[in-house]
């Protein structure tokens, strides 16, 4: 997997690709433990995000709790989407369509 990084109007965003599975989530742990320490906002882009693992979710999902609101996601493929319905997670996971709806929500958060 890989992981992007870049910021637009003072957000932190990471671009996902690939497959989230086991080794993909551990390198998206450490990267977002070290994100945490410097960034009280974060956007996740899924648009090249092509499967996620339970594991994946987990790492999703910690993050989340971390951050709270100010973590997002957006542009999930539906097979990825899928995952997190069937879960019954996409209610507790702010999701967005497109990024530029994401970076808003996101602006509402100091």
């Amino acid at each position: 997997m890989e992981i992007k990084e870049r910021v637009q109007e003072g957000i932190k965003i990471v671009e996902l690709k690939g497959s989230l599975d086991g080794e993909g989530a551990k390198k998206l742990d450490g990267r977002l433990k070290e994100l945490f320490a410097f960034e009280s906002r974060l956007l996740v882009n899924c648009k090249n995000l092509e499967y996620i693992s339970s594991l994946g979710i987990r790492s999703i999902m910690t993050a989340s709790r971390i951050l709270h609101n100010r973590f997002v996601l957006c542009e999930l493929l539906d097979r990825v989407r899928d995952v997190f319905e069937v879960s019954g997670l996409m209610r507790h996971l702010p999701m967005y369509a497109s990024e530029r709806e994401a970076l808003e929500a996101l602006k509402k958060f100091p």
